[in-house]
């Protein structure tokens, strides 16, 4: 089906379709645009939001991105958070065979390592994620990531609203992802997010969350034109490490079926209001003056007959 954006040299969209309420829930479609930003400096104020034409930043990201790392504590010296990659996986020939990671010289079972992930991580094997697919269906949370920008402690305001934070006097998160990133990637399988996975779109929001990090502010959406304030402390009283403004972030959706009879061709095509899409993620990437954001929107599969969409199409809001 074809997806007609605002600006096919600025944006990016695509079509997904999954079900709410997991396997037995009821069939939906979504649609998600993505756009990428120079965030330019404008005298002493907030950076703006520049859209860039590059296909390879607005790109819907279709699967999860990141590398797979190894530790093991009790082995001298230590191995720990080694990256390692299919090179370093083989099969001892048996009986029985079995599969083997060799990190260092040494020669680790698979099963082995699975049977020592201890609470103390002795021996752990794990997928390091740095960045989460584009294809949720629907988010009732928008998210925000500030890439690197790595500190001990962290606020996130949004038009002058605290949405997230990060504590250090809380117990420490010990994942590769907050040692890299001020505000990354919640991991799917940790509290509480695992405790949301029986309502997919409160489990579909990424942003950092429990431990030492606090969301109790996070909006449903972004604002358009609002204000983003990064901190490195708790203390927002002076003036924000970063700072960027919002674009106008309205667009609205609507669907292109042929209505079963006559010619099938495009100005014949009914039209099928889907409404506003939610811009509801916002990366952030300081070191490089750059940024992303998605929004979405979503329908029941069968809103139409299936076989009779043609096309989706995204217009600015108010055009």
């Amino acid at each position: 089906m074809q997806i007609r954006t605002p600006d096919p040299a600025r944006d990016a969209a695509a079509l997904l379709m999954g079900r709410a309420g997991g396997a037995a829930g009821d069939p939906q479609m979504a649609v998600v645009l993505k756009a990428a930003y120079d965030l330019v400096a404008d005298g002493a104020g907030p950076r703006r939001m520049q859209p860039v034409a590059d296909p390879a930043r607005s790109a819907v990201v279709m699967a999860d991105l990141g590398v797979t790392r190894f530790t093991a504590r009790d082995v001298v010296p230590p191995i720990i958070g080694r990256i390692v990659g299919p090179a370093d996986f083989s099969v001892r020939p048996g009986p029985p065979e079995e599969q083997i990671l060799t990190v260092d010289g040494q020669a680790f079972t698979l099963a082995g390592i699975a049977a020592d992930d201890t609470g103390a991580n002795d021996r752990h094997l794990g997928f390091d994620l740095t960045y989460e697919a584009d294809t949720a269906l629907r988010k009732t949370r928008a998210d925000i990531v500030v890439t690197g920008f790595a500190a001990q402690e962290g606020t996130v305001r949004v038009e002058g609203a605290t949405w997230l934070t990060r504590n250090p006097a809380l117990p420490a998160d010990p994942d590769a992802d907050a040692g890299r990133n001020l505000f990354g990637f919640q991991p799917r399988l940790g509290p509480p997010r695992r405790g949301q996975a029986g309502d997919p779109a409160a489990f579909a929001a990424f942003h950092r969350r429990g431990g030492i990090f606090g969301d109790a502010g996070t909006g449903t959406a972004l604002p358009s034109g609002g204000l983003v304030e990064i901190f490195r402390s708790l203390d927002t009283s002076g003036a924000a490490d970063y700072a960027l403004r919002l674009p106008d972030l309205g667009r609205v959706a609507r669907l292109r079926v042929y209505c079963g009879h006559g010619p099938d061709t495009p100005p014949r095509w009914r039209k099928v209001a889907l409404g506003r899409m939610r811009p509801d993620t916002l990366i952030l990437h300081p070191a490089t003056n750059r940024a992303e954001i998605l929004w979405r929107c979503h329908w029941p599969a069968d809103l139409e007959p299936e076989d009779r969409y043609r096309s989706i199409q995204i217009a600015e809001e108010g055009m």
